[in-house]
């Protein structure tokens, strides 16, 4: 059995933004290009599906998915082209972490999307 329609938007990875300008350039094609020109946008609309394809970070394949360590929390990037890359970090109230203080982005289902930078 699909389920009900209604179930399945919680079964996608659930994006929130750092700020304003992040959530307009992700939601807005054209205010992507303004700032990123046209090969990066169609990059960034790809691997923002991409994001929302997947239910957990760990199933990300495209874009070079890698954890980046740095203090107090890892992030995660996904490569553009062109140098750039976006990068998010688990946006869970207690985020889903191991015995020994590691992120487990296999039960990441909600990130936030820091940066687009190269």
């Amino acid at each position: 059995m699909f389920g009900n329609v209604d179930d399945l938007q919680y079964s996608r990875l659930e994006l929130a933004f750092e700020n304003k300008l992040i959530r307009t350039t992700c939601e807005n094609e054209e205010s992507a290009k303004e700032q990123y020109g046209v090969e990066v946008s169609a990059k960034l609309k790809a691997r923002l599906a991409d994001l929302r394809a997947v239910m957990f970070v760990s199933e990300l394949v495209a874009g070079n998915p890698q954890e980046i360590r740095c203090n107090p929390h890892p992030i995660y990037k996904l490569d553009l082209c062109d140098g750039y890359k976006i990068t998010f970090c688990a946006n869970h109230v207690k985020v889903p972490s191991a015995a020994n203080g590691e992120i487990m982005w296999s039960k990441v289902n909600r990130i936030r999307i820091l940066n687009i930078d190269n």
